[in-house]
């Protein structure tokens, strides 16, 4: 048998706990408070994030991801907050990275980008998260922004050519370190993966 029935140690959490990303064997999990604990199944311990506040009220949406930078030699959580006004009239973010090794968050220059759904979990592909977004509210089509752990800036990824004509909607997942699109089209019910 390849799985095995984990016991975690947070209690009555469970029911409310996301894993919003994993690396090494480490699992980052986020609960519906916005705790964020990091978990090594293997030695069965666990540390709970020191609590970061969030400059500004209401907040939108949460992007999070988690991840190992060779580099600093540092696992590393970014969490990007935004806030949009009634209708998103108006559009402000806040992004912070935290660092297993200092153990604390700090905040780093962010580029708005804007996505529908109240939290996104980013995914780990070439030293690198991930995510599936829109620039604007207005925008009709997404596109894939990346935060490289090393430098720590976001930068926008271009997509395969000729395709935003025809998709509906890209989803994203990591394949062996790669990055991995998954497509909906318009005209037909096919799934098309593109590595």
């Amino acid at each position: 048998e390849t799985t095995q029935r984990l016991n975690h140690p947070f209690g009555e959490q469970r029911k409310t706990l996301q894993i919003l990303g994993s690396c090494n064997g480490l699992l980052a999990l986020v609960d519906d408070k916005d705790r964020i604990f990091l978990w090594n199944p293997s030695t069965r311990k666990f540390q709970v994030l020191p609590f970061s506040e969030i400059g500004f009220s209401s907040p939108s949406s949460t992007y999070y991801g988690f991840g190992y930078d060779p580099i600093s030699d540092d696992y590393k959580l970014i969490r990007m907050v935004q806030s949009h006004g009634n209708n998103d009239e108006y559009f402000h973010s806040e992004a912070k990275v935290y660092s297993l090794r200092t153990n604390c968050w700090r905040r780093i220059k962010d580029v708005c980008f804007y996505h529908k759904f109240s939290r996104e979990f980013g995914f780990l592909a070439n030293n690198a998260l991930h995510w599936m977004v829109f620039k604007t509210p207005q925008s009709r089509n997404q596109e894939l922004v990346g935060f490289d752990l090393g430098s720590e800036e976001f930068r926008f990824l271009e997509l395969p050519d000729g395709c935003l004509d025809q998709i509906l909607r890209f989803h994203i997942k990591a394949m062996g370190g790669d990055i991995c699109l998954t497509s909906t089209y318009r005209e037909t019910n096919n799934f098309v993966v593109d590595v």
